[in-house]
């Protein structure tokens, strides 16, 4: 929804708390993992710079679904619904005049080479969901669910903030080597921007309430009340209110789904020094070599993490074979 929440910590965070009560039937035969957003998103054009909403004027722009293509009509813009992989051609040829997007995008798909201007609106985030299968999930052994129980959920959830400021950064670097001026709006022109969506928000909710939500401003309020609770304090703090130290630990010695996961009780053994750091390190390598084990074709997520070569170093002798 627009101008809901600015960071993906918060939003993945909501998105978690809204779960259990919520969202769960949405997830029918699916053990979910954790929830996750991106940080809000931004108005990138070609060769007009947006600065007021004036500015939006006609704009063709991509939108990635139907609330936010709401959203840019309110606002005066032409949304267009295309893949992203379509979008760098489409700007080249000038038949889009810009997109939104994270700033991840703009590096991935190599936008920065022809965008020239860039809004911070914040204006709005898109979710996303990691899983399993809930039949393949019942039918692991009682050890490696244990595994999947302790490294999703909560701990899982609480690592998308770190991850997603990372996986933005390139985007954003490479548009300031190049000179492109990054416009934030200011206090004034948010709230104008606040004030001129507000029938949108109330028509998107009219509509998933047509669709058999039949509380879905329910939700939408919830959402709003976990937002503001969780953007008012330290992003670096996870759902029990430990550091992000634990995150660090494990993406020292992690890559892909197992970079994601960590706890508190990791980063205290790093703390307590290298013998208790070794022994920490070692079980989480064989914890998470003992999911992956059972894991393929169950999860939905990119695969990595620790090698066999990990385990070997935990031996006090070398593994035969």
């Amino acid at each position: 929804m627009p101008f809901l929440v600015q960071t993906a910590d918060a939003a993945s965070r909501t998105l978690w708390a809204l779960y259990p009560d919520y969202l769960e039937p949405e997830y029918k035969d699916l053990r979910v993992l954790a929830l996750h957003a991106h940080n809000a998103g931004l108005i990138h054009t070609r060769e007009k710079p947006v600065r007021t909403m004036e500015d939006m004027a006609g704009l063709r722009l991509r939108t990635p679904s139907v609330a936010i293509a709401m959203m840019l009509e309110q606002l005066g813009a032409s949304p267009v619904g295309m893949p992203p992989t379509q979008v760098y051609e489409n700007l080249q040829k000038g038949v889009l005049d810009g997109t939104v997007f994270a700033w991840d995008a703009v590096y991935v798909f190599k936008l920065y080479e022809v965008l020239g201007y860039h809004l911070d609106a914040r204006a709005y985030t898109t979710s996303f969901f990691f899983v399993m299968n809930e039949r393949r999930y019942r039918g692991l052994p009682d050890d490696v669910r244990a595994v999947v129980d302790e490294l999703s959920g909560e701990p899982l959830v609480a690592q998308f903030a770190a991850g997603w400021d990372r996986w933005d950064e390139p985007g954003l670097k490479a548009s300031k080597e190049r000179g492109d001026p990054i416009i934030s709006l200011s206090d004034e022109e948010r709230a104008r921007w606040r004030e001129a969506l507000e029938p949108v928000i109330d028509r998107y909710l009219s509509e998933v309430e047509s669709k058999g939500v039949e509380n879905a401003r329910e939700i939408y309020t919830k959402a709003q009340e976990y937002v503001a609770q969780f953007e008012n304090r330290e992003p670096s703090r996870n759902l029990h209110g430990e550091g992000k130290d634990a995150a660090r630990a494990v993406r020292q010695h992690g890559r892909g789904v197992d970079q994601a996961v960590g706890t508190a009780g990791d980063a205290a053994s790093h703390r307590r020094g290298t013998g208790d750091h070794r022994r920490h390190t070692c079980a989480q390598a064989r914890r998470l070599h003992l999911l992956r084990d059972h894991r393929r074709g169950a999860v939905a997520g990119p695969r990595g993490g620790l090698s066999r070569d990990s385990l070997r170093l935990c031996d006090p002798e070398p593994r035969g074979g």
